[in-house]
């Protein structure tokens, strides 16, 4: 644990940031090679309510955190 503690926190930002980024892109990259373009255009009209309904539930919850921490 105290090699841990020795790591500048400058060196564990970027590590943790391109590991991020890392993930995130192979995830993507995964999942257009895993699917046929197909199913993404069939699911196009969906996937748009169902990110609208989403956002709002984050949104209402991130106004109740602030109203409840304030």
């Amino acid at each position: 644990m105290e090699v841990l503690y020795n790591i500048p926190p400058l060196i564990v930002l970027v590590v943790a940031l391109v590991l991020a980024v890392t993930f995130a892109a192979g995830g993507q990259i995964f999942i257009h090679y895993r699917f046929r373009e197909t199913d993404f255009v069939q699911h196009n009209e969906v996937g748009g309510f169902i990110e609208a309904i989403v956002g709002t539930l984050y949104a209402v919850l991130l106004g109740f955190l602030t109203i409840a921490i304030w």
